[in-house]
């Protein structure tokens, strides 16, 4: 396996690339599922919420 890198802005470290360990996609879907749960209820769909975000950047 690969080393960790580092991400710097301006000499501070900003992020960290870590290797990716060996798990099965299905072992991350409890995961997924519970993070999903936990995110708010949005009042309107993603999909209207970017075309009306396009609509107004164009206007």
């Amino acid at each position: 396996m690969g080393e960790p890198v580092a991400i710097t802005r301006r000499g501070k470290a900003i992020a960290e690339l870590v290797p990716r360990q060996c798990q099965s996609v299905r072992d991350l879907l409890p995961q997924l599922q519970a993070l999903g749960e936990a995110l708010p209820q949005q009042a309107t769909s993603s999909v209207d919420t970017v075309r009306a975000l396009r609509d107004d950047a164009g206007g």
